[in-house]
């Protein structure tokens, strides 16, 4: 009988397969760039994990924080805003996988850890969301705010994912379960993923039509 982790490999095998076809053309029409490229990590090392053990769970970290940075910044966040953003992330996300990695702290309640991180991306969500509403309250609307407000929108989109994992595995944790963040989990990737291809340089622009 399959067992969840066997359709998740399922499904980031599947879009890792649609990602690098997708990438072959953008390198063909000479559209590659950073976003594709963090679809194929993030992909690969979603379909490695189960062998890198603790190492794949640090990578997802580390992803979570660019991927979540790299969209802050091409959203015309400040400097200092994208690596408050990215420094949160990058916190929070190894608060949820601090058991997988160093191991459970006998000084600590086990599901302390990933109750902080889901009560800290909830408040970073809700901090975002009220930051890209109050910025937009300012603007008039043009093709390069379009454009922004959809990063902007991408962005409330990753941390809101973030913080689902996070609520679904401080639920798992006080259950002693983890059927719905391994879900939830799966669908974070997938969000990360899509922010990127959604993202990368529009292969179609520029092509002129007869």
């Amino acid at each position: 009988m399959a067992h969840f982790d066997d359709l998740a490999a399922m499904v980031y095998r599947g879009a890792l397969l649609f990602v690098v076809a997708n990438t072959f053309i953008k390198i063909g029409l000479q559209k590659f760039n950073g976003f594709d490229a963090l679809a194929i990590v993030l992909l690969i090392n979603a379909v490695t994990q189960p062998l890198l053990t603790h190492y794949g769970y640090i990578l997802e970290i580390a992803l979570s924080g660019i991927v979540v940075a790299t969209v802050a910044f091409s959203a015309g966040a400040p400097r200092k805003a994208m690596l408050f953003l990215s420094g949160v992330v990058v916190f929070t996300e190894s608060l949820t996988w601090s058991e997988r990695i160093v191991g459970e702290m006998d000084d600590i309640e086990r599901c302390t850890p990933v109750n902080m991180a889901a009560t800290m991306q909830c408040g970073l969500l809700a901090l975002v969301g009220y930051a890209v509403y109050v910025s937009e309250e300012d603007r008039n609307n043009t093709d390069d705010d379009e454009q922004d407000m959809q990063l902007k929108t991408w962005l409330i989109i990753l941390v809101g994912a973030c913080a689902a994992r996070s609520a679904a595995m401080s639920y798992d944790c006080m259950r002693d379960k983890k059927s719905i963040s391994q879900f939830v989990n799966m669908l974070k990737t997938v969000v990360l993923v899509s922010a990127c291809v959604a993202n990368g340089e529009d292969e179609t622009a520029g092509v002129t039509e007869y």
